[in-house]
């Protein structure tokens, strides 16, 4: 981070503000992450092994956007590194390095505690270093830029399936839907198990885990990849119109987050929490037949546990396609738009 020019009016300036809450550990990491040089100059040095490339990536945050204005911030800090770490894990990319330019309408000790211990906590569980960035005083948003690394000839892409793949996603979908739903008043749980429930779908909208441990492994043995962020409809419909086929997707195949089961909602109604609500931060990629056995054996040794949902099809055919049983089903989905 920057420290040459005081941004906020406080007893803190910019200096003080990036030494207490976000020079962390700095000699630890780049002695174990390829930092040569970190926090604290113009620009942040960093080291590749040889045949790796950068893949890089860079998402902003806005209060009353993209999360509440009275939002924990330990949450934000969290889900602001989860988020981008879940488009390296889309890459197959190792997770290396972050850089942070946070806005804030005013310096409150508190708040920035709690969101730089959740920022950490993150980055931590994912591997990843805080290297730089930027403090500014305006309304309350941050942008977080990622840097992972991956062999050249290694990265996963959204253009590459192929006719005849099979689809898979890496775990439930719909939670974090639930979650914001919840939070707007739109469904209530009324049930012994309520408590339990607000629970998981608040962890899987504020919480989110980034699959990249997985993304790693696909890497081996996928064609392409996706994190489903807008929705598995949505962003499922991107990789199809990169590489120009369609697909079809068994609905009895989707797997739907557990708070379902505690809900009194229609068929229709779960799909378009499943299908078009956003924020699951799983994994949509799709695998060669021929990989298929091999590659659930390794995942089976490690415990973990992915969802086949369909397959690719003819090229001729570039359409997103809903089957239950043999019967096609017309979904008419609204995914999120940015704009």
């Amino acid at each position: 981070m920057s420290k040459n020019k005081q941004h906020l009016s406080s007893s803190l300036n910019e200096f003080d503000l990036i030494e207490r809450f976000f020079k962390r550990s700095s000699s630890l990491q780049e002695d174990n992450n390829g930092i040569i040089l970190g926090i604290g100059d113009d620009c942040a040095l960093l080291e590749l092994e040889p045949g790796e490339v950068i893949a890089t990536s860079v998402d902003s945050l806005v209060s009353g956007v993209h999360f509440f204005a009275d939002e924990k911030p330990f949450n934000i800090g969290y889900k602001a590194v989860m988020v981008n770490a879940s488009d390296l894990a889309a890459m197959g990319a190792r997770p290396r390095w972050l850089t942070l330019a946070l806005t804030l309408s005013e310096i409150n000790e508190d708040w920035l505690s709690s969101f730089s211990q959740g920022l950490f906590q993150a980055l931590a569980e994912t591997g990843m270093s805080l290297v730089g960035g930027d403090t500014t005083r305006g309304p309350l948003s941050l942008s977080v830029q990622v840097q992972g690394t991956v062999d050249k000839d290694k990265a996963l892409r959204r253009s590459r399936m192929q006719e005849s793949d099979v689809i898979y996603v890496s775990g439930p979908l719909g939670g974090a839907a639930l979650g914001l739903a919840h939070r707007l008043g739109k469904i209530q749980f009324n049930n012994d198990q309520k408590e339990k429930a607000v629970e998981l779908i608040e962890q899987a909208l504020c919480l989110p885990q980034a699959r990249w441990q997985l993304g790693l492994m696909l890497k081996d043995y996928a064609n392409s990849c996706i994190d489903i962020s807008d929705g598995l409809a949505a962003d499922l419909t991107h990789m199809l119109r990169q590489s120009a086929c369609g697909a079809k997707i068994n609905l009895e195949d989707i797997p739907f987050h557990p708070a379902f089961n505690l809900l009194d909602l229609s068929l229709h109604e779960k799909w378009q929490y499943a299908l078009a609500g956003g924020e699951d931060y799983e994994l949509c990629f799709s695998i060669n037949k021929n990989n298929e056995e091999k590659f659930l054996e390794k995942l089976k040794s490690k415990n973990i546990n992915i969802f086949r949902i369909g397959e690719v099809i003819s090229i001729n055919d570039k359409n997103l396609n809903f089957y239950l049983g043999s019967n096609e089903i017309k979904l008419n989905l609204s995914g999120y738009r940015h704009f």
